[in-house]
């Protein structure tokens, strides 16, 4: 788990790499589709990214803005 803040260009940066890569993963999955059962292995990739604020800090980014 990573946190930061990201603009709204490096956030569209981010969606465009993670979609790559979900892209590379799948591919890599159909290409080893070919090898023996035994040589494989189950393999999940979980990837998310979106915005997300702690109410804690609500009072805080009020006053402040």
């Amino acid at each position: 788990m990573l946190n930061g803040m990201l603009s709204d260009s490096a956030m569209q940066t981010l969606q465009r790499k993670l979609h790559q890569l979900a892209i590379e993963f799948e591919e890599l999955n159909n290409v080893d589709r070919a090898l023996p059962l035994a040589e494989r292995k189950g393999t999940t990739l979980v990837l998310a990214a979106r915005n997300w604020q702690c109410g804690l800090f609500d009072g805080i980014r009020k006053s402040s803005s």
